[in-house]
């Protein structure tokens, strides 16, 4: 028996994006082109911009498509921090961001510039009442991701963003994890998001960025002036087709998905729960439906992860970015817990394609693992 739960690292493409795939390989025209082939292509392209913006709320011309959320990440920070002309200079993160967030926040801090990193509790919750006290008329930036990849902490991205524009500060938030799966708002306050398309049953390779009216962003590579001058290089129709139409499913089903993945959650944790010394990561009471983190001090997450993958289930010990290491989570780390514990981090995040009988099967695995163990 084979079970996916490594979904946070990529989902597995949707069966019908597999149907329709062939038909679409057919529409194969530059979008810049001004021929027959190339007016279809952009019809796709703007189609398909209009309908992620439609199911976002925003306008068309506030999304970008790129090949995803890394990019993006590398856009905003280059064209807010590195521009001739920028006056502000200061950095407010949380510590429990991505590492392509936090790579471009170690980048800013070896280049001079100060970055400011958000307290936060064991649970990992962000307290609104310190990021008031670190903003201040130097703070270009506030970037807080709305939901996290390893713990599946969702964060009030309506309250945080409205402290960080109070003082005339952009804020961004990474989206990657939460887009399509949570209810998510945009208003005034948010300046930017980043998504991509395989965290959504999509391809890999294709996401987009969101840069709200009024803002302009310099375009991170060097060529030709598609996406309105954000983005160089000939767009991936074929991709943004997929990413729209899976991150079309997704809205349209989002309740539904919703409400299945917490019966999944609800499952494994009852199952875990009579595991002796089994600890959970995270704020259960506001977190990610389909993401558990979980540890069994002094079991090791990689050597876990490794057994988990013996009995056919596919799980992970930290974000998939990070799989290569054997460092403990930095987010268990910024939690303040101890290394010992931060080492036995184990990440389960499942899909829409999950069962409660794959939860029940993985419990039983992993008790099984212990006993050996």
């Amino acid at each position: 028996m084979k079970i996916y739960l490594d979904n946070n690292a990529t989902t597995p493409v949707d069966p019908i994006l597999k149907q329709r795939l062939p038909q679409w390989l057919d529409d194969f025209g530059n979008a810049s082109s001004v021929h027959w082939a190339g007016r279809i292509s952009k019809n796709i392209l703007e189609e398909c911009r209009e309908g992620v913006a439609q199911g976002l709320k925003v306008l068309p011309e506030e999304i970008v498509f790129n090949s995803g959320a890394t990019e993006g990440i590398n856009t905003i920070f280059r064209g807010l921090f590195l521009h001739p002309e920028q006056k502000r200079n200061h950095l407010v993160v949380s510590p429990l961001e991505h590492a392509a967030v936090l790579a471009n926040a170690k980048h800013l801090e070896e280049a001079g510039f100060p970055v400011s990193y958000l307290p936060v509790d064991t649970l990992g919750r962000i307290d609104a009442a310190a990021l008031t006290e670190l903003v201040n008329e130097r703070t270009q930036l506030v970037a807080i991701m709305h939901a996290n990849n390893e713990i599946g902490n969702i964060n009030d991205i309506q309250v945080l963003s409205a402290i960080a524009k109070n003082k005339g500060a952009y804020f961004f938030s990474d989206t990657a994890q939460s887009i399509g799966k949570i209810p998510l708002q945009l208003d005034g306050s948010v300046d930017f998001i980043v998504a991509s398309s395989h965290k959504l049953h999509g391809l890999k390779g294709v996401g987009f960025l969101y840069v709200r009216k009024g803002n302009r962003l310099p375009s991170l590579l060097l060529g030709g002036r598609q996406e309105a001058d954000h983005r160089a290089g000939t767009v991936n129709t074929l991709g943004i087709k997929c990413l729209y139409e899976s991150f079309k499913v997704s809205l349209e089903n989002i309740k539904k998905h919703h409400t299945h993945a917490l019966k999944l959650k609800q499952t494994l944790i009852s199952g875990l729960k009579t595991i002796k010394g089994v600890r959970f990561f995270g704020d259960l009471e506001k977190s990610l439906p389909h993401t558990l983190n979980f540890g069994l001090p002094p079991l090791e997450g990689p050597t876990f992860v490794m057994n988990l993958d013996l009995e056919g289930i596919a799980a992970s010990s930290g974000a998939a970015c990070e799989s290569g290491s054997m460092e403990p989570s930095h987010v268990l780390l910024a939690m303040g817990y101890p290394m010992e514990i931060a080492k036995s981090s184990v990440r389960l995040s499942w899909s829409r394609f999950n069962t409660i009988e794959e939860m029940e099967y993985t419990v039983q695995k992993i008790k099984s693992i212990v006993d050996r163990l």
